[in-house]
């Protein structure tokens, strides 16, 4: 490509690149050119070996002793990372834009590929395609499949005879499905109750819906005794902030505990109470490093997506897009962890 996108609004906005010196940005550009025109797009390399600090000071004009501390300095930030194998500096957005243009560019001539190919003999088609990919073998058969489908469309009326044929064997596996249902449902039922005898701040659950007893399967993939299930909602009765002990103002209830994504939070401990101020400073500079994480992720134009309740609360008081475009990494740092443990506090010292 003879052109490098350069995303103005994101290099004005990551508070990384902010946080720079005007010499480390400077470098910073170079090299991106230098990834850009390189033999693997998005990384640091020369006739494919990592390009040292030293090759890198000759190939921008500076000496090694000014280089050094501005590459140190660009990657104590997290401006760039370096490959676990060899070293080699790479640009992850780059590297990421690089293997979505190459998908795109295969699919494109598969699908050239297969357009030409079924236009050519039928004999010999499906023998080409095999040779050439056996992925354009498995789009071609789908698509011939669906044109003999549409050629089927009105051949219906032979078929009932055979179908009237077979009615007394479908009622019969009909029933038997229905008996399968219903020995579900009895043990459905068992966790149904069992939620209302443990989860006793929690709304109780009167109706045992088709809804909910798909939910409660699919949860059984992963509670697969009744023992497993037990634990569960003992762990979700423990929880002060799932049952508004804090007094926030919000309870969990039955269907919110089984949503898949919340589900495995309660599973990982996202909800166990905090037990002392200690856990309060520790998981609040864990939730710190996650939220540097969404910034450099998704930055001011995306929306974070926060496992911790506390954390979303945090940063929805001070902006998001006030911690976008901030230029102080430290004191909005220092902003955090005093309002997670104000927060904290305020709910008798529990997390979420």
């Amino acid at each position: 490509m003879p052109a490098m996108m350069f995303y103005i609004g994101d290099w004005q906005k990551a508070p990384e690149i902010r946080a720079l010196s005007l010499a480390a940005r400077g470098l910073w550009i170079e090299m991106l050119c230098l990834m850009w025109e390189s033999e693997e797009r998005g990384v640091l390399l020369l006739h494919g070996k990592p390009i040292s600090t030293e090759v890198l000071a000759r190939q921008v004009g500076f000496p090694v002793d000014v280089i050094e501390p501005l590459l140190s300095e660009l990657e104590e930030y997290g401006v760039f990372s370096r490959r676990e194998e060899d070293g080699a500096i790479y640009c992850r957005r780059m590297v990421e834009e690089g293997k979505l243009i190459e998908k795109r560019r295969v699919a494109g001539l598969k699908g050239w590929e297969v357009k030409s190919l079924l236009k050519q003999n039928s004999s010999t088609c499906l023998s080409k395609i095999q040779a050439k990919d056996e992925s354009l073998l498995k789009i071609c058969l789908s698509k011939i499949q669906a044109t003999l489908e549409n050629e089927n469309e009105y051949e219906y009326e032979d078929e009932n005879e055979s179908e009237n044929e077979d009615e007394d064997e479908n009622k019969e596996s009909n029933e038997s499905l229905f008996s399968l249902e219903e020995n579900d449902k009895i043990n459905c039922q068992q966790i149904v109750d069992l939620f209302n005898k443990i989860c006793t701040d929690l709304p109780k659950v009167k109706i045992l819906s088709s809804t909910r007893i798909n939910t409660i399967k699919k949860r059984m993939e992963d509670l697969k005794t009744i023992e497993d299930w037990r634990k569960f909602f003992e762990r979700v009765h423990a929880s002060d902030f799932l049952n508004n002990r804090t007094g926030e103002g919000w309870r969990a209830d039955f269907d919110w505990c089984l949503k898949s994504s919340n589900f495995i939070r309660i599973i990982e401990g996202k909800y166990d109470n905090i037990k002392n101020s200690d856990d309060v400073a520790e998981q609040a500079a864990k939730e710190w490093n996650e939220v540097i994480r969404q910034i450099r992720k998704v930055s001011s134009y995306g929306k974070p997506v926060f496992d911790c309740e506390l954390t979303a609360e945090v940063v929805r008081r001070i902006g998001w897009d006030n911690l976008c475009k901030s230029t102080n990494i430290n004191a909005d740092r220092k902003n955090f962890m005093y309002l997670f443990s104000m927060l904290a506090d305020k709910a008798g010292g529990k997390g979420r």
